[in-house]
């Protein structure tokens, strides 16, 4: 009877004694999983500030290069003024035929810059766009790390 009783109280402390190191486990683990979550939300964080930055400083340079084009197509439209007022003063057909290709040549100038300043504009969208999924891609690994951890 004595020999019964010690074995049960072995067999319960034993089971008792598994309970604890599986729950010790499972707490390393967890703590191992918030640690983690932790470091992740911190890169997040430190990327999301970053990004902030760089878009800040994008659209100051977009400001500055809208700036640079007005002056350049206000400079432009002065110089084509000028040169509309030399034609009506020009004597002779040569003198005219001068200052008409001087006006397509400004005019072909400023349409280069135009396209160069469009191109510029194009591939800063492009690389904000991958900056952007990159992030996105990171969110959905923190979501489904959540789901993971809310299971437990």
């Amino acid at each position: 009877m004595l020999k019964d009783h010690f074995d049960n109280t072995y067999s319960h402390v034993k089971g008792q004694h598994n309970t604890i190191m599986y729950l010790k486990k499972v707490t390393e683990e967890n703590e191992m999983t918030r640690l983690q979550a932790e470091r992740q939300a911190q890169e997040f964080q430190q990327q999301m500030a970053e990004l902030q930055e760089e878009n800040k400083r994008r659209e100051q340079q977009i400001e500055e290069e809208k700036r640079a084009q007005q002056e350049r197509e206000q400079r432009h439209a002065a110089e084509v003024e000028q040169l509309k007022r030399d034609i009506e003063e020009a004597k002779n057909d040569e003198e005219m035929q001068k200052l008409r290709k001087e006006i397509e040549a400004k005019n072909e100038e400023a349409e280069r810059q135009r396209e160069e300043t469009e191109r510029a504009k194009q591939e800063r969208d492009q690389q904000m766009k991958k900056l952007t999924e990159k992030i996105g891609k990171r969110s959905e690994e923190r979501r489904v790390g959540k789901e993971c951890r809310s299971r437990w």
